[in-house]
């Protein structure tokens, strides 16, 4: 999975130290405050906003629906 968020925000060091608890990994994609409203961020997220995960479904949005997701997702030991 890849994670598209600007570095340093709040949202996103808290998606990335949720998964790393999991023992999930994610690929950050580190995203400039200015490319979020470029016509390729606005095809993962059509609010304009970050953090975005990429995974096989499709595109997430929204930091708690991602912490959601990955709590979903943890992998069973």
């Amino acid at each position: 999975m890849k994670l598209y968020g600007i570095l340093g925000s709040p949202r996103t060091n808290k998606i990335l130290a949720a998964a790393e608890l999991l023992g999930i990994h994610i690929e950050l994609v580190p995203v400039s405050p200015l490319a979020l409203e470029s016509e390729d961020h606005l095809k993962k997220n059509p609010n304009g906003r970050s953090p975005v995960l990429e995974t096989k479904s499709g595109f997430l949005y929204e930091s708690n629906a991602i912490l959601r997701f990955l709590a979903r997702s943890k992998p069973e030991k």
